[in-house]
């Protein structure tokens, strides 16, 4: 006799995920609960309910313009191999972040790659693509920023290992890319034998890097742009919630704070980013309670942009080719 869910297979691997996203979820509130917890209440209060509005217009715009230059990057990367209008990845770009607003780190990135598969995007060059430019942003992070808060806001270089051993691997990587035997035996006695279904995949961060610099030196120079206006973001915050920083000191912490929301244990850094906010902003000396409430600030920036997007989400999806794949949807019963 067949089992119950014999016509729905996916049923346990759809209950796993649905256990996952609660337990982050229950660890993003039991963080913010543990924030509050050392807070001075009133004061925080006392900021959240009267902020200062000019700034705070300011973050929105900024904000606005980092998402702008997000979605440059994925277009410069795919200019590169898979040609598409800048307003086609935009929209995409746009629904994908709202989704990764609300999921584990990494979802936005997937359906953003299925999003682009619409468009004769194959899987394996659209995660080529996310990955060489997450890489990227990953680098500048840990390699220049991390390396900067450690000594700007602890004075010390017992943790410098970390970048360092990072900076150790990256430079490894692209030399077993760039020096051809090596790449080959690379190919031939590791991945065509343990990760054969990744070859496609792996060829082509392996093309991007190698026969494409001109366009990797672009997205380069945009994810450095693009970290200097997510200072601005933060700094803008900081005068909404009546504090503030020297901007490069806001620049390199906000940008070290940034490798936190790559840890999935909570829903897109919920918590995680805040208490780290708290607790290194305020070794510069800041109040913890405005820190926590500029980042609040954000938070609730994020979480409306990313339901206006998914409110929108059927309009932006129905253009260009998804027009079809939306009727078809509709005349399913």
């Amino acid at each position: 006799m067949a089992p119950d869910n014999a016509a729905g297979a996916p049923r346990p691997a759809r209950a796993k995920g649905q256990l996952g996203w609660t337990v982050r979820l229950l660890f993003a509130i039991g963080l913010i609960v543990l924030i509050l917890h050392n807070l001075n209440l009133g004061e925080f209060q006392a900021v959240v309910v009267a902020p200062r509005w000019l700034p705070l217009v300011g973050m929105v715009v900024t904000a606005l313009i980092f998402v702008l230059l997000g979605a440059v990057n994925i277009w410069i990367m795919l200019s590169a191999l898979a040609p598409l209008q800048f307003v086609t990845v935009l929209r995409y770009y746009l629904v994908a972040t709202a989704f990764g607003t609300f999921t584990p780190a990494g979802v936005g990135d997937f359906s953003l790659v299925a999003f682009l598969r619409r468009e004769a995007v194959p899987v394996h060059r659209g995660l080529s693509i996310m990955l060489v430019d997450r890489g990227v942003t990953l680098t500048l992070y840990t390699v220049i920023y991390l390396p900067l808060t450690l000594l700007l806001v602890f004075a010390t270089t017992q943790w410098l290992w970390l970048p360092v051993a990072f900076a150790i691997a990256v430079i490894g990587a692209l030399a077993a890319n760039l020096i051809a035997s090596l790449r080959r035996w690379l190919l031939d006695t590791v991945v065509r034998r343990f990760l054969p279904r990744l070859e496609d995949f792996l060829r082509t961060c392996s093309d991007l890097v190698r026969f494409h610099p001109m366009y990797l030196l672009a997205d380069v120079a945009v994810t450095v742009v693009r970290s200097v206006v997510a200072g601005v973001v933060i700094e803008m915050a900081l005068w909404a919630s009546g504090t503030h920083a020297g901007f490069g000191q806001v620049v390199v912490v906000t940008n070290s704070l940034s490798l936190l929301n790559f840890i999935p244990v909570s829903l897109s850094g919920v918590g995680v980013y805040e208490g780290g906010a708290v607790a290194l902003f305020s070794q510069l000396g800041l109040s913890r309670e405005r820190v926590f409430a500029a980042f609040v600030f954000h938070r609730i920036y994020m979480l409306l942009f990313a339901m206006l997007m998914l409110a929108v989400s059927r309009l932006l999806l129905r253009r260009g080719s998804y027009s079809e794949v939306m009727t078809e949807a509709e005349v399913k019963p």
